[in-house]
């Protein structure tokens, strides 16, 4: 397992999302065990994580993902999601993206209960079984891009466009499907300091951005099979920008989604 110490990056991210307790015995006794019945699929899963970053694989190797994500299965086998669901926690796809930044700031234990903390407490509904909180994002960002700009939004459902079909993944990764990795830590660094559903937010600003573009092509999907390059602060200042224009009882469904229920219920019937 890595040695090296954690950046401040990382010790900041602890303290705002309450990671106050580690254990290296706990982990090393999850790390011990056989492999988990998605074993296979981590192991696949893992030597596709951000492949393409020379950074990333330098300091992150792929038996360090699958080590943390074999680990979370075995520590979740029996636990129940604590917030508003009452379900068992599994392995989903995208978990790998998502635990590639925290391993790439932390040391691989420490990662790994940064990791648990933040699916657990945080987004519990974007790893259920059906995904369902990460299908009710797509969602909000439809009814919210109407909002904000009827234009975009219209453009984009002439042409079969929704968000399901464009931003599930940026929705369900936390934007960490788009590169490069060091933009993706400064969006965490507002992401966790404000509040994960601006998630949201954040991918709409990402088409907010290159909307001219949008609007000019007949066919957008083309644009939007692969989002351009993050640029952090210009996406932060766009999300800012956005908010106010967004009514108070959708802002709430946004806040809500990632782990009530209800709220997702609502939106998915």
């Amino acid at each position: 397992m890595n040695s090296y110490t954690a950046s401040l990056r990382g010790k900041i991210w602890k303290i705002l999302l309450g990671v106050y307790r580690v254990s290296a015995s706990e982990y090393l006794k999850y790390v011990g065990k056989k492999k988990s019945k998605f074993y296979d699929k981590i192991k696949n899963d893992g030597f596709r994580t951000l492949r393409t970053d020379e950074k990333f694989k330098q300091k992150v190797t792929d038996n360090m993902i699958v080590r943390l994500l074999n680990a979370f299965v075995w520590s979740k086998e029996k636990e129940k999601i604590v917030s508003d669901v009452n379900c068992n926690f599994t392995y989903v796809q995208g978990m790998n993206v998502i635990a590639a930044p925290f391993l790439y700031v932390l040391p691989e234990m420490e990662a790994f209960y940064a990791f648990s903390t933040f699916i657990q407490y945080y987004c519990p509904l974007y790893v259920h079984s059906s995904l369902i909180g990460a299908h009710a994002g797509a969602k909000l960002l439809d009814i919210c891009l109407e909002i904000i700009d009827p234009e975009l939004y219209n453009h984009l459902t002439k042409n079969q466009l929704t968000a399901e079909i464009y931003g599930f993944s940026s929705i369900l990764s936390f934007c960490a499907c788009t590169p490069p990795l060091q933009e993706l830590l400064s969006l965490w660094d507002f992401l966790f300091a404000f509040g994960v559903h601006l998630n949201i937010i954040f991918v709409i600003s990402q088409m907010i951005i290159i909307r001219d573009e949008l609007l000019n092509e007949k066919n957008p999907y083309h644009k939007l099979r692969n989002f351009p390059n993050l640029n952090a602060k210009l996406i932060i200042a766009v999300t800012i920008s956005l908010i106010p224009k967004i009514p108070k009882d959708i802002y709430a469904k946004i806040v809500k989604h990632t782990h009530d229920y209800k709220t997702v219920e609502e939106l998915l019937k």
